[in-house]
């Protein structure tokens, strides 16, 4: 993944409407996050589960964001703690 991009996975509960064309619904999830690609990923996903999901949600959704920080340089505060593991002795 490029340093800055997005993956988002989503189940079909997300955007699949009674009576609403699958492609429609999907052309609606692209709309809203190109809208939101540069907020904080929580406010991504609030935004995008209120605008989609909203009363008209029949189906269980889930959604995954995950973000590509760069490599090199100082960890972002939104990526949280860098925690490892000791290593080899």
């Amino acid at each position: 993944m490029p340093e800055g991009s997005t993956l988002l996975l989503f189940t079909d509960g997300l955007f699949e409407r009674r009576g609403v064309p699958l492609d429609e619904g999907r052309r609606l999830v692209r709309e809203v996050v190109s809208a939101l690609a540069t907020r904080p990923l929580v406010e991504l996903c609030d935004v995008l589960l209120e605008e989609l999901a909203g009363e008209g949600a029949e189906d269980d959704i889930a959604v995954l964001a995950v973000r590509a920080h760069r490599v090199a340089g100082e960890r972002p505060a939104e990526a949280g703690p860098e925690l490892l593991p000791p290593g080899p002795g």
